[in-house]
C-alpha cells in the first residue's frame, strides 16, 4: 500500500513541475566546462558501480577542483566506504512519500548544496530518476538515454544488453569527449584495510607469493559444488579459497543464500577439502585485494565475477543457457565459459582441464 501511495505522490508531483522545465536538449560542452559543485547517482547494484568505477575516476581527474558527490540509497551505504573520487556520499531514503514533511526536508538539504551538475547513470529507473533530477535543483542534468523535460541534458553510450562492461567503460568516452579509454579498472584500498587483508592471510598461513584458486559460491547448489572442490583438490596445486559474494555486497542480515552458506561450512567442518581457507564474510569490498591473490578465479554471474574479469585474474565463469542470451562479457584471453544444465551441473572434467590450462598461463 505504501509502494503504491509513494508511487502516485511522485507521479502528482512530477505533473505539477513539468511544466516550468525546459525541453530543450542542450549541449553540454557549451552550458558547464568546470561545474564547482556535481552529483552523481550511481547504480546500486554492485556489479555495475564496479563497472562505473573507470567513469569516476575520470571525472574525478577531469574535474580536480570541483566538490563531487555521489548519490547512492540508503541501503547500499557500505559500499563506498574510503574512496578518493568524492567528498561525500548523499543516502537517498527511497522509502520518503513526496509531499511528506521527511522529503521536504531532503528536498531542501539538496537545494542548499547548490549542485550546478547533476548526472544519473541510471536510464531505466523513470520516475525515481526524474524525481531525483527535479530535486536536485542543479542547472544542468544529464543522463543516459531520454529523460526530457527533466533532464536538459540527454548522452548516448552504446548500448548492448549483453556487454554490460563496454556499455559502462562508454560513459567516459560519453560524459567527457576528451577522455581516453584505460585498460583495466582501478580498484581503491586504504593502506588499513589493506593492512587488514595482508593480516588476514597471514593469520591463515598464506605465504607472500602463493596464489589461490578463489571460488564464490554464492549462487551454487552444493551438490554440484563438494565433487568439484574436490577434484581440484586432487588434480591442481592450489589452496582453495572460499568466498560469497552474497553476504559480501550486501548489507548485514541479507538472507538470500544463507542456507547454501550453512551447507558448505557443514561440509567444511566435516573435512571433505582438507586445506581450504574460508574467510569472514565482514571483509566487503576488501574483496579487490583478495582477488588479486587468486591465480584463478571460478564464479557463477556474481559480484565478484565482476572484480576478477577487471582485475585480469584468470575465471571460469559458469553460466546458464537463459543467461548466455542475456549476459556475455566481451572475451578475455584469461576468460572460459562454461554452460551449466537445468540443474547446474556441468562438465568436471572439463572444468579441470580449463583451469590447468588458466593457471599454466599466468
Amino acid at each position: 500500500m505504501r509502494r503504491v501511495l509513494r508511487g502516485l505522490a511522485t507521479q502528482i508531483y512530477l505533473y505539477l513541475h513539468r511544466p516550468f522545465l525546459s525541453r530543450r536538449i542542450v549541449a553540454f560542452s557549451q552550458n558547464l566546462r568546470e561545474p564547482e559543485r556535481i552529483l552523481i547517482r550511481l547504480p546500486p547494484s554492485p556489479g555495475e558501480l564496479l563497472f562505473a568505477i573507470p567513469t569516476l575516476e575520470r571525472i574525478r581527474k577531469s574535474y580536480r577542483e570541483s566538490r563531487i558527490f555521489f548519490l547512492i540509497p540508503i541501503a547500499r551505504r557500505f559500499i563506498l566506504r574510503e574512496n578518493p573520487w568524492c567528498e561525500g556520499v548523499i543516502l537517498e531514503d527511497e522509502r520518503i512519500i513526496p509531499f511528506s514533511p521527511a522529503f521536504f526536508r531532503w528536498k531542501n538539504h539538496l537545494r542548499k548544496q547548490a549542485f550546478d551538475l547533476y548526472m544519473d547513470f541510471m536510464s531505466y529507473d523513470g520516475q525515481r530518476g526524474q524525481l531525483l533530477s527535479l530535486l536536485s535543483g542543479a542547472k544542468v542534468r544529464m543522463i543516459c538515454g531520454k529523460g526530457a523535460p527533466f533532464f536538459n541534458c540527454e548522452i548516448r553510450v552504446k548500448e548492448d544488453h549483453r556487454n554490460e562492461v563496454e556499455k559502462h567503460l562508454s560513459l567516459v568516452t560519453a560524459f567527457l569527449p576528451d577522455s581516453v579509454k584505460e585498460e583495466g579498472i582501478p580498484l581503491f584500498l586504504s593502506e588499513k584495510r589493506e593492512r587488514g587483508v595482508r593480516d588476514f592471510f597471514k593469520f591463515q598461513g598464506v605465504r607472500e607469493n602463493e596464489k589461490l584458486i578463489g571460488v564464490d559460491f554464492f549462487r551454487w547448489d552444493p551438490s554440484n559444488l563438494h565433487p568439484l572442490l574436490k577434484e581440484m583438490e586432487n588434480h591442481l596445486e592450489r589452496r582453495i579459497l572460499i568466498l560469497d559474494s552474497g553476504r559480501a555486497f550486501h548489507s548485514e542480515g541479507f538472507g538470500f543464500g544463507m542456507s547454501r552458506a550453512r551447507d558448505l561450512e557443514a561440509g567444511i567442518k566435516e573435512g571433505w577439502v582438507k586445506d581450504l581457507i574460508h574467510p569472514s564474510f565482514h571483509l566487503k569490498l576488501d574483496g579487490p585485494e583478495i582477488v588479486r591473490r587468486c591465480s584463478l578465479f571460478l564464479s557463477q554471474k556474481t559480484d565478484y565475477f565482476s572484480l576478477a574479469y577487471a582485475l585480469d585474474v584468470p575465471t571460469i565463469l559458469f553460466l546458464r543457457g537463459s543467461e548466455m542470451r542475456s549476459f556475455q562479457p566481451p572475451p578475455k584471453e584469461f576468460l572460459k565459459i562454461i554452460l551449466q544444465d537445468r540443474n547446474g551441473g556441468f562438465p568436471t572434467g572439463e572444468v579441470i582441464r580449463c583451469a590447468k590450462d588458466l593457471i599454466r598461463m599466468v
